[in-house]
């Protein structure tokens, strides 16, 4: 099993040097959070000097975050050694699969159709039901499956994947679990931080006025036992839940990602 760390904080990762083999940088939320390239040349470097592997995480993104993108994928095309790249939004995909070709492709987990909603452990513990119309449907084997599954767990996605030469997919480690059975590609799993939702919208930058990055400091807390069994933290334009205990063995992962504190 492959273990990484997502960190974009060099001092951190000099302190868990050795604990790691991949160092996953970057941020999947906010295009305004998109390191510089001073930033990408100093942990570029960190892991080229102790023999880690780089992969950069890159957010969904507007017009104006595709043309930086664009200056960031030309200064690490000039890098020599493997380059693994996580897209969140399709075009950034386009952008890369087309113009450049510098990097291996990853499908990230805002695109990868897990159901992340922690209410889903009511509906498994019977304390409420899922209403499909005017039937009731109790929870079973078969609804557990669904709930946790993910776009590489269906069979059409391999021709889909191997056409547009994507070779991982990105997983959360969801609160209800995570698929056994078949995936059409390799996985890789984060921990403990899963997200559940955002919105282009941050309540911390007032648009249109410039971006302080006061989400860097800010965690908020969101809880309501009544009905939602696990607490939510909101960084940004983010909710995030917390899941530590990884899934037994699962054939098709076998990368975990640790995320040691909210990245936004």
């Amino acid at each position: 099993m492959e273990k990484a760390i997502f960190s974009n904080d060099t001092s951190l990762l000099k302190r868990n040097l050795g604990e790691y083999s991949r160092v996953y940088c970057g941020n999947e939320f906010c295009e305004q959070r998109i390191p510089s390239n001073a930033e990408l040349e100093r942990i570029y470097s960190f892991c080229e000097e102790n023999g880690l592997g780089f992969t950069l995480v890159t957010p969904f993104v507007s017009e104006a975050g595709i043309s930086r993108l664009e200056e960031i994928f030309s200064f690490l095309g000039e890098k020599t050694s493997d380059i693994e790249l996580v897209f969140n939004d399709w075009g950034v995909y386009s952008l890369a699969a087309g113009k450049f070709r510098f990097c291996q492709l990853i499908l990230g987990r805002l695109l990868n159709r897990q159901k992340r909603d922690p209410q889903i452990l009511n509906v498994i513990a019977r304390k409420g039901s899922c209403t499909l119309g005017t039937e009731i449907k109790e929870p079973d084997d078969e609804m557990l499956s669904h709930f946790r599954m993910s776009i590489s767990n269906v069979p059409e996605s391999k021709l889909f994947f191997e056409r547009r030469h994507i070779c991982r997919v990105e997983l959360d480690n969801l609160v209800q679990g995570i698929h056994p059975g078949f995936s059409s590609v390799k996985c890789s799993l984060y921990y403990p931080w899963g997200y559940i939702s955002l919105r282009r919208w941050c309540e911390e930058n007032h648009f249109p006025l410039p971006c302080k990055h006061k989400c860097r400091d800010k965690v908020y807390l969101l809880e309501n036992k009544s009905f939602m069994p696990r607490t939510l933290y909101r960084k940004g334009n983010a909710i995030f839940f917390k899941e530590d205990k990884l899934p037994e063995s699962i054939s098709y992962i076998d990368r975990l990602v640790h995320i040691p504190e909210l990245i936004i």
